[in-house]
């Protein structure tokens, strides 16, 4: 079991508390590297009909993830990617871990 099927209801409650469209996971997390020193990588579309566009609306539920999985997470909100190298390894690995 992943560390993140360990913890699915959390995250889930946590997605629709912070009105969360969709979550995905990236990066190590998703392969055999991924160990006790790991951060985790995830990738944050928020419902824009109820986002209420904040940055401490982002600030908290990043660290409500962190008190969820117990470690680092590199929060990346989907629409502020411009690097369009890392948004195309991004969209090739993902992997949708909620979605409202």
């Amino acid at each position: 079991m992943t560390l993140i099927d360990q913890h699915q209801r959390e995250l889930a409650q946590a997605c629709r508390t912070y009105k969360v469209k969709e979550l995905y996971a990236f990066g190590s997390v998703l392969s055999d590297r991924f160990n006790e020193k790991s951060d985790v990588d995830l990738a944050v579309d928020f419902d824009r009909d109820s986002f209420e566009g904040s940055f401490l609306q982002f600030l908290n539920f990043k660290n409500t993830l962190e008190e969820i999985f117990h470690r680092h997470v590199d929060l990346v909100p989907l629409g502020s990617i411009r690097n369009q190298v890392f948004l195309q390894t991004l969209n090739q690995t993902k992997q949708c871990i909620y979605a409202a």
